[in-house]
């Protein structure tokens, strides 16, 4: 099955069966196609360009739009210009941003946070630039789970 079938019957469960109040979410994490790839383990994905241009070629969303989540990286681009260049179009499209959490997964795979307790008004301003298109985004709070190895992913590690 192709990505855009799999959209197409997503978005038609979310319009149609749930009147248009399912959550529908994306995992982007990056604007750099080369790093999107590596960051989902060399999976052949769909560019941005691809996304953007399926789902606002279709009747904008009756009341949830579609969220592109980011979990922001250090070095690994989350660029604002790109994606309004690409068309991202507040009718259609919001914003997630999340920070890394600090965990052994990360630390295994050398990635890092943007953003912590010391400089969450990174991740901040990141989300305004978003919000200075037009565009609505969430920005989601950096939690202390770290320390208790409680964060997304911690647990599955710990029991497997």
């Amino acid at each position: 099955m192709y990505w855009q079938e799999i959209i197409n019957r997503v978005l038609r469960v979310k319009e149609v069966d749930f009147s248009g109040f399912l959550h529908f979410q994306l995992s982007i994490n990056s604007t750099d196609e080369k790093k999107r790839k590596e960051l989902f383990g060399g999976a052949d994905v769909a560019t941005l360009a691809d996304i953007i241009k399926h789902i606002t070629d279709m009747p904008a969303p009756r009341k949830r739009t579609i969220t592109l989540n980011f979990i922001v990286m250090e070095g690994i681009p989350v660029d604002v210009e790109y994606l309004m260049n690409l068309g991202l179009d507040a009718d259609y499209f919001m914003v997630k941003l999340i920070p890394l959490n600090n965990t052994n997964q990360s630390v295994d795979n050398n990635l890092q946070t943007y953003a912590n307790y010391k400089n969450y008004d990174r991740l901040v301003e990141l989300g305004e630039k978003f919000k200075e298109n037009g565009i609505p985004t969430c920005v989601d709070a950096i939690a202390k789970c770290e320390e208790a190895g409680l964060c997304c992913g911690q647990l599955a590690h710990i029991f497997v």
